[in-house]
């Protein structure tokens, strides 16, 4: 997909401004990726895959693990308090 993740609850973050408790945090976009093609960027908040609550790092892996022959996935992300939905193609 073209980026690293982590959970929301770590480390002191800007996520932590907007009262956000649940997600994964993006801490990496990889260079030439799908993700840095649609946009996504350090710092954006998942809360949400294909219309499911993502809580935290081992629940958004699980979904993902589960839904592996999804090739589209509708990322719900959170940016300086916006939501933004990104369609991003998982390159199957």
């Amino acid at each position: 997909m073209g980026f690293v993740w982590e959970d929301l609850n770590g480390a002191a973050s800007p996520a932590q401004e907007f009262n956000l408790k649940q997600g994964v945090r993006v801490i990496q976009v990889l260079p030439d990726s799908e993700a840095e093609k649609e946009g996504i960027q350090e710092g954006d908040v998942i809360t949400a895959v294909n219309g499911k609550t993502i809580v935290g790092k081992q629940e958004f892996e699980d979904f993902l693990r589960e839904n592996s022959g999804e090739k589209t996935l509708s990322l719900l992300v959170n940016r300086d308090n916006v939501s933004i939905l990104f369609n991003l193609n998982r390159g199957h």
